[in-house]
């Protein structure tokens, strides 16, 4: 019952977290772009690539990575990058895998890959950011 509690708490605030990023998406955001966010933000378990968005937008790479970058104002692997980030966060403040599990669910090629990108994004590594997330809970 409690996993079960806390999973639906993560869940929760999963889709909180998405609501709230498409949110400070600009409110004239085309069509086509927000559905390139809204696929990634959905794909963050599963190994992405701008090549997958755009197959599944239906543009080339150039195309969409260009009117990406000129209406968000983000390099479109970078924003990839930043949801699985985003969604490390969640996991690590609401579930208590492992830094292994988590950077195998969110397809990075290694853990200490995951750990670089995190530090790099957040400015502390992933085993920080956990013991802050629980000491401000």
């Amino acid at each position: 019952a409690v996993n079960s509690y806390h999973r639906l708490m993560a869940e929760a605030f999963a889709d909180f977290t998405n609501r709230v990023h498409q949110l400070s998406l600009p409110p004239d955001i085309r069509a086509d772009l927000l559905q390139c966010v809204q696929y990634i933000n959905r794909s963050v378990t599963r190994r992405i690539t701008v090549a997958d968005v755009a197959d599944y937008i239906g543009y080339s790479r150039q195309y969409i990575s260009k009117r990406f970058k000129a209406e968000l104002g983000c390099d479109l692997g970078r924003f990839i990058l930043n949801s699985k980030l985003t969604e490390a966060q969640n996991l690590l403040r609401f579930s208590e895998k492992s830094l292994s599990e988590i950077s195998a669910l969110l397809c990075f090629s290694s853990q200490s890959h995951f750990q670089r990108c995190f530090k790099a994004q957040f400015g502390m590594t992933p085993l920080e950011f956990r013991r802050q997330a629980k000491k401000n809970a």
